[in-house]
């Protein structure tokens, strides 16, 4: 007798489809982009220190 219940699909674990019904990829590709702007953020931060600190020194 078959089971009346859909076949759990093995699937790549990057093309999953979450419970918000994006892929995992897509989520990943949020989070690089998110992270390259805190990582540009972080980069103005310390540009900002550093002409600060050469400001004070003269």
């Amino acid at each position: 007798m078959t089971s009346l219940l859909p076949q759990a699909k093995k699937s790549n674990s990057r093309n999953s489809i979450n419970e918000d019904g994006h892929t995992q990829s897509h989520d990943v590709s949020i989070i690089e982009d998110d992270l390259s702007d805190l990582d540009s953020e972080i980069t103005n931060v310390e540009e900002d220190e550093d002409n600060r600190l050469n400001t004070d020194e003269l």
